[in-house]
């Protein structure tokens, strides 16, 4: 169970990065 949560925290953590790079694309493209 920890283990699982691990991971979800690992996921949310790689969206996270994800996010905050398209949002950085976003930002160069209108800039």
């Amino acid at each position: 169970m920890i283990k699982h949560m691990r991971n979800k925290i690992k996921d949310l953590l790689r969206a996270q990065e994800g996010f905050t790079l398209i949002e950085m694309t976003v930002t160069k493209s209108v800039y």
